[in-house]
């Protein structure tokens, strides 16, 4: 393994909702590892939606791990 690695990112990635639940996500997702691969990318990156249970399942069935949390919260709203 090389001493420093990389990690390239897919920045966007979404199907219509009439194509979901047919596996074309996982396809997509294992055509893009395949491509990355073979261009020499050994190290892949994604942004998901913390409400997004269903990409987060299918990045975890193909081994995405969890990397970061980012929390938020409104200030302006006012407490009573």
């Amino acid at each position: 393994m090389p001493k420093y690695q990389t990690t390239k990112f897919i920045y966007d990635i979404s199907l219509s909702p009439e194509h979901q639940g047919k596996g074309w996500g996982k396809q997509t997702m294992q055509e893009v590892e395949r491509l990355a691969t073979k261009m020499g990318i050994s190290r892949l990156g994604l942004q998901v939606f913390g409400h997004n249970d269903v990409a987060r399942r299918l990045y975890e069935k193909l081994d995405y791990e969890e990397t970061n949390i980012i929390m938020k919260k409104d200030i302006r709203r006012s407490r009573a």
